[in-house]
């Protein structure tokens, strides 16, 4: 049975100027209610609303999230605990992601299967690394390259794209590993918030993931743009008529 609410949302004309949506073909499906963090209450549940609603075979999700506010008793969140639960109600094989954030007054997700998007061309920063990390373990590297950058703070939200060589980076699962590590190792670039100095994810408002680029090869290549607080509110394409 299909939750209340839920919908499955063909193209409409004002969708047109969304990029990579298809012209001609129903392209997801909105599920209503304010996206729950992994790990918090509910979690579970939201994942089996989402999995009715929308099915297990997406594999080329492309999730936008609408949110009331950024922070969630005070504290802001990061984008990719949102995502966790979204990708946890698909099966594998997921090899690529787009997440998008905005704020608006009719809280939920949009799901779509649609091929990925990668960086664009005028990014504040693009690089390859050869030898990434694979766990946030205490001591290791990072990336030499970057460790002097200034903080980008040119406007608070960021983009980010890491398109991963190997095919068998964990996606759906198992994010605790090279996806988050290697976030963790673009401190110079996000800054850190707390006394603990906790890496500033939180500011990713645009997070793109793809595996497989080059299998015999073990590096990632990873790009950064600013998302300005000008596009923080959700367009109308998202938004239900």
């Amino acid at each position: 049975m299909k939750p209340v609410g839920c919908a499955r949302v063909g193209v409409r004309p004002d969708m047109a100027g969304v990029p990579g949506r298809p012209a001609d073909e129903v392209t997801g499906w909105f599920v209503p209610g304010e996206p729950v963090l992994s790990g918090g209450k509910g979690d579970k549940e939201w994942v089996e609303t989402i999995r009715t609603a929308v099915g297990t075979q997406v594999t080329h999700p492309r999730v936008t999230f609408v949110v009331t506010g950024l922070r969630r008793r005070g504290h802001p969140f990061d984008i990719d605990n949102l995502l966790h639960c979204v990708l946890m109600a698909f099966d594998e094989p997921i090899d690529d992601v787009n997440a998008r954030l905005y704020v608006g007054d009719a809280p939920g997700v949009w799901i779509e299967g649609l091929l990925p998007e990668g960086p664009p061309v005028d990014c504040v920063h693009s690089i390859y690394v050869p030898q990434h990390s694979r766990g946030s373990h205490r001591g290791r590297a990072g990336i030499p390259e970057i460790a002097s950058d200034p903080i980008c703070d040119e406007h608070e939200g960021l983009a980010l794209y890491l398109g991963f060589d190997r095919p068998d980076i964990p996606i759906r699962k198992g994010w605790f590993g090279p996806v988050e590590a290697v976030i963790d190792d673009l401190v110079p670039w996000f800054g850190t918030y707390t006394s603990r100095n906790l890496i500033a994810d939180h500011r990713i408002r645009d997070l793109r993931i793809q595996r497989g680029l080059a299998p015999d090869r073990e590096g990632v290549h990873i790009s950064l743009w600013y998302v300005p607080d000008a596009e923080l509110n959700a367009p109308d394409a998202y938004q239900l008529a």
